[in-house]
């Protein structure tokens, strides 16, 4: 079974990823889960399948939003989709495609800022669409618009999975570019402000290996590190810690 695609809520205490199906017939391949605990240092409970927002297809890069009411994920082409629930008590609803967002192209990975005010995904669109590069997009009030591309974090190779600090002035994302340790390594990239671009990314030795990493979430005080691995053979979910 193969896993990725960790998010959490602020607290530590929620989590929601991706899953391959258990029998993985021909027509499903990955589903999205969502699971709890009562501390951050405890594990977290049995993953329970978010039914209303899997489809036949694959649904997997899964975020939760700081407030624990939204998740946004990729499916269906892919494109970006999201679903909503009424409380932090409820399941979570049916999914529907981000329209600000859809294009004839590809768009993937998304990942919403903490003040909820921009959208970073991965996309193969014009001028460049047989290569994941990086995009920024910003709100419009009832979606996301003003599609920009972040050329200085994009390279001639897969560039994909945006994550940002809660801050953001820091990025990690998955990049199979020249200078890795083995297939998609995780590179980060920081800035003094917010409105200032990010720097072309330095890869983070410490938690990338020969086998494929993908960054998934970063805790609000820098010090916990969630993402995938195949490190171990499979694709597999890991922390890295560090002292404040």
């Amino acid at each position: 079974m193969r896993v990725t695609g960790p998010s959490l809520t602020p607290d530590e205490l929620t989590i929601v990823f991706s899953r391959q199906a258990t029998t993985f017939p021909a027509d499903r391949n990955y589903d999205l889960y969502i699971a709890t605990r009562m501390s951050a240092n405890e594990p977290f409970g049995a993953p329970i399948a978010i039914v209303a927002a899997n489809s036949q297809n694959t649904d997997a890069n899964v975020q939760i939003a700081s407030d624990g009411m939204t998740i946004y994920f990729d499916a269906d082409g892919p494109q970006v989709f999201y679903a909503t629930r009424g409380s932090v008590n409820d399941e979570f609803g049916p999914a529907y495609v981000l329209p600000d967002l859809y294009t004839e192209g590809i768009n993937a990975t998304p990942f919403v800022t903490a003040d909820a005010e921009e959208i970073w995904f991965s996309a193969m669109r014009p001028p460049n669409p047989a290569n994941w590069d990086v995009y920024r997009a910003t709100s419009t009030g009832s979606g996301y618009g003003n599609v920009v591309p972040e050329a200085s974090l994009s390279s001639a190779s897969y560039d994909q999975l945006p994550v940002l600090s809660a801050d953001e002035l820091t990025i990690y994302l998955a990049s199979g570019r020249p200078g890795g340790m083995g297939q998609n390594d995780i590179w980060r990239s920081t800035r003094s402000a917010t409105t200032e671009s990010f720097p072309p990314p330095t890869l983070v030795p410490d938690l990338s290996s020969p086998g494929d990493d993908v960054p998934g979430w970063l805790s609000p005080d820098g010090c916990r590190f969630y993402f995938a691995s195949t490190r171990d053979g499979l694709l597999n979910l890991y922390v890295a810690a560090r002292a404040p």
